[in-house]
């Protein structure tokens, strides 16, 4: 049984964890207008992948172009991911040092297609915190649902692309 099947009708709620793919906003339809979600990463971000100066949104359209599907929050994460090793080895007197390497990667500070990630200053060395902002799942105009950020507060490197909005049904 749902929330919505016994006209539960909140003016606002977060779906921290499962609402994350525009797969999931889909499969609710109409219930996913507005509902709000943590968001980490997106293609409007002003940040730049460090491995070869890819600007976030260009990764998000080249993913969309070659696999047909609309780009996620993660893509961001996974590509850090790369960047994060490149920077350690790059670091690193001898890349096969796996002592060595895995010193740099717990004292790694860069900035790349995520923003900054300081693995020096996390809540433990060797752990890089996003900071993530508020958005909701609206109705798209290339996607049936898009995030749009609604708040910034927490990293003012987002751009704000609309305001809280109440849920809709």
């Amino acid at each position: 049984m749902s929330a919505a099947s016994l006209n539960f009708r909140p003016r606002f709620a977060t779906i921290a964890k499962s609402m994350l793919f525009p797969s999931e906003a889909q499969a609710l339809g109409p219930l996913a207008n507005n509902l709000s979600v943590c968001v980490w990463w997106t293609d409007t971000l002003p940040y730049v992948s460090s491995i070869d100066g890819t600007k976030a949104g260009d990764l998000a359209k080249n993913f969309s172009a070659e696999t047909g599907a609309q780009w996620t929050q993660a893509l961001g994460s996974l590509y850090s991911l790369f960047e994060v090793a490149v920077e350690a080895f790059k670091a690193a007197s001898d890349p096969k040092d796996r002592a060595d390497v895995a010193d740099k990667l717990k004292n790694l500070s860069y900035q790349g297609i995520s923003g900054p990630l300081d693995f020096t200053n996390g809540p433990e060395k060797g752990i890089a915190v996003i900071k993530c902002v508020g958005g909701q799942w609206r109705p798209g105009a290339k996607y049936p649902y898009e995030i749009v950020v609604v708040d910034n507060a927490t990293n003012r490197d987002f751009p704000v692309g609309g305001d809280l909005e109440p849920l809709t049904s």
